[in-house]
């Protein structure tokens, strides 16, 4: 760099600069002091990737920002999404379907911002299992639940190709979900294997394929029937 007559000091570039002044006087008499020259701090990009990029309206998906610049620059970012949930960490979720962008902007420099899309699509409607699997004929009204993934509040159940009202819930400990719905005393009063089907009506009235629910004249050795209809087995 270049120190003008009165003393200013003008850095060519970044490092650490000596600056000396001389005696006029006296040239042997001198003295010296460094200057670190750093950037100042300043943003130059951020760029956003998120992996998965298409997950399902029960999954999760992890967003990074990656934040470019000169001199002490803070990396931290503000998250944004104009679809779903996006927290301070990073992590995306959303319940509606769509392709999402999710955004970081800068927290030092709000000019400055990357973004990327996420797709949601509905998971694919299964049934895994039926609890329980099977009843005595004559049995009184009970519940059954219905396990799986891609169900909805909106979600219809049919038990031998009758509409019952179902009402969904979510497990407290994974991201399993539940359909109930209630059989009544003549759902279960003829022996019979009865499909029981799970149908959205949106994305196109997606059904699911049937789980089988049994009627039978008497139990399996080993299990009996609460009074109330409930299922269990016998631990002797």
């Amino acid at each position: 760099g270049t120190v003008s007559s009165s003393g200013v000091f003008t850095p060519a570039g970044l490092g650490i600069a000596t600056i000396t002044a001389t005696s006029t006087q006296d040239p042997t008499q001198s003295g010296s002091f460094a200057v670190e020259l750093d950037a100042f701090p300043t943003i130059t990009s951020v760029s956003v990737s998120c992996n998965p990029s298409s997950i399902t309206t029960d999954q999760g998906s992890k967003c990074t920002a990656t934040v470019s610049g000169m001199g002490s620059y803070t990396e931290m970012v503000t998250w944004s999404s104009d679809l779903g949930d996006i927290m301070y960490t990073g992590s995306f979720a959303s319940a509606t379907t769509g392709t999402a962008t999710v955004t970081a902007t800068s927290v030092q420099d709000p000019t400055k911002s990357g973004s990327t899309t996420v797709t949601v699509t509905y998971p694919p409607l299964t049934i895994y299992t039926l609890y329980p699997t099977l009843a005595a004929t004559g049995s009184a009204a009970q519940s059954l639940t219905i396990n799986g993934t891609g169900f909805l509040s909106s979600s219809t159940v049919t038990y031998n190709g009758i509409a019952h009202a179902a009402t969904l819930s979510h497990s407290m400990v994974n991201s399993s979900l539940f359909l109930t719905i209630q059989l009544s005393a003549s759902d279960q009063s003829k022996a019979g294997t009865y499909a029981v089907v799970v149908t959205n009506s949106i994305p196109g009235d997606q059904a699911s394929a049937s789980a089988n629910f049994s009627v039978v004249d008497s139990l399996p050795a080993g299990q009996w029937t609460w009074m109330g209809g409930s299922q269990s087995t016998d631990q002797d």
